[in-house]
């Protein structure tokens, strides 16, 4: 267990200045959009989803690809391998440090935004749950491929799910009736536990593919 918070701390302290750097990017951003453009017909909707989705995605990822890329360019990542440290101790302490930075962000979103105003505890636990599952999935693709498979996958996610956000957005139908689903409170409980599976399928497919 104090390897992997070693570990965890190690990545929390290299990249928690360029998170934070970006969270306040990203949030000028969003206040530079919710300025210009004008509100949306959907009541709880504060930007369109193909705006938001990206953007956040892409925050993502960027995260994501530090946690691994910056190892593997300061060839850092094959001293960790050399280390008396099991498999499962660097695939693990790797997810757990980009909980901790999501973490960071959220905290930081809800102390400096209104996300109050436009969605629910249990709407922002489903949102966080969702980003979660997302970086899972980038971080198997990261952390079980090397040189520009590792770099390309977690983008061809992103493109992927923004591309079907910008999509689904396009219909003011589908959006209406997203909208009313998301009130749903059951709806919220299935995709927790979808994202939950997601993640520990993720992380146990990384640790196998990371020890072959």
């Amino acid at each position: 267990m104090r390897q992997v918070i070693a570990l965890v701390t190690k990545d929390c302290l290299l990249h928690g200045r360029s998170v934070a750097l970006f969270c306040v990017g990203f949030l000028a951003l969003a206040h530079a959009l919710l300025w210009v453009l004008p509100p949306l017909p959907q009541p709880g909707v504060a930007l369109p989803p193909a705006l938001t989705v990206p953007a956040v995605l892409s925050f993502v990822v960027t995260c994501v690809t530090w946690l691994v890329e910056r190892e593997r360019s300061r060839e850092t990542f094959a001293l960790l391998r050399a280390l008396p440290l099991s498999d499962l101790h660097i695939v693990g302490s790797k997810y757990l440090a980009y909980v901790l930075m999501q973490l960071a962000g959220l905290a930081f979103v809800l102390v400096t935004t209104p996300v109050g105003k436009y969605l629910s505890p249990i709407q922002v636990a489903t949102t966080f749950m969702g980003i979660l599952a997302f970086a899972s999935l980038c971080l198997a693709a990261q952390l079980s491929f090397s040189h520009r498979k590792a770099a390309v996958a977690p983008v061809i996610l992103l493109v992927v799910v923004a591309a079907g956000a910008t999509r689904l957005g396009q219909s003011h139908a589908i959006v209406t009736e997203l909208t009313r689903r998301w009130r749903d409170p059951w709806l919220h409980v299935a995709v927790w536990a979808i994202c939950l599976a997601v993640m520990l399928v993720c992380l146990a497919a990384t640790y196998l593919r990371f020890r072959s």
